[in-house]
């Protein structure tokens, strides 16, 4: 308890007062030595102050998607870990934070809810998520409990990819026998992926274009007159991987030769400028 007696001035109500302990100590066997010293984190605080906590900043850069080549898992799940500032001084706020309450919103627009109350540490992590899509505000509480306003809002963004081969053989060696989307789905063991042993730099060029993030896909194939000879949209039932095995609408197959199609994602993002993209390409059937 801090009342002024130990520098026989009272104390002022405006003023922030810090404080730190010292721990003093030695090892056993050597009780001359210099004692060791060791300070405890740093707290401060307002005598009778009726401001709220100052709001905390924000400390984050997002993901960089041009490093991530994660490819996504049945049932995979996701972190987001958030970090801010402490504001140790301030005239317009109690800088006295003893807490944070940590609010989250699956898109910027909507309303932000309580996730986690009263932590002490200036770093959090929410696991279990359906993916990395998230936004993200943090008040502070003082010791009487009092809120801070919440800091900015920051939001985490998927990493989106969907790349299309351009060749595939759907005759009856069952290698390469479908036209899919890149994935690491049963590895040279059901057609949808090269039969070929890849080696390490194969593994990660695949690994890389792996289809993330993905709501939804349209695709349509064409001749090279123009006729539409396929198309194909997902669904409950139907992946967005496409699994096409070289059949026309009727299920007849289709000449060997040169295809071009189009292809309408919808990525799983909160930026609405990602969130559609039109592919256009070609693809080869060899038999």
């Amino acid at each position: 308890m801090d009342s002024g007696q130990y520098n026989k001035t009272p104390l002022l109500d405006t003023q922030n007062y810090c404080y730190a302990v010292m721990t003093q100590g030695a090892y056993a066997n050597a009780p001359a030595r210099a004692p060791l010293r060791n300070f405890s984190e740093i707290i401060c605080s307002v005598p009778q102050n009726n401001a709220p906590p100052c709001a905390p900043t924000l400390a984050l850069n997002g993901i960089d998607c041009s490093t991530y080549t994660n490819c996504p898992s049945i049932g995979q799940t996701y972190s987001n870990t958030i970090k801010w500032h402490k504001l140790l001084t301030s005239r317009n706020c109690n800088p006295a934070i003893i807490g944070y309450n940590i609010y989250a919103s699956p898109a910027g627009d909507q309303p932000f809810t309580l996730i986690a109350q009263g932590v002490t540490d200036t770093s959090y992590m929410q696991p279990n998520l359906p993916s990395l899509a998230m936004c993200y505000k943090v008040s502070a509480l003082d010791q009487q409990g009092k809120e801070s306003p919440l800091s900015d809002q920051f939001c985490f963004d998927n990493c989106p990819n969907y790349v299309l081969p351009n060749v595939f053989t759907p005759n009856d060696d069952k290698c390469n026998a479908v036209f899919s989307a890149y994935s690491l789905r049963d590895l040279g063991s059901n057609g949808s992926t090269p039969c070929a042993q890849l080696d390490s730099g194969q593994l990660s060029v695949w690994k890389m274009n792996c289809a993330r993030f993905v709501n939804a896909v349209t695709f349509n194939v064409y001749n090279r007159w123009g006729k539409e000879v396929y198309s194909y949209q997902s669904d409950e039932t139907n992946s967005i991987y496409i699994d096409w095995n070289g059949k026309d609408n009727a299920g007849k197959d289709l000449d060997e030769g040169t295809y071009y199609y189009v292809a309408n994602v919808v990525f799983d993002v909160l930026d609405p400028k990602k969130q559609n993209t039109t592919l256009h390409g070609w693809v080869v059937i060899l038999r």
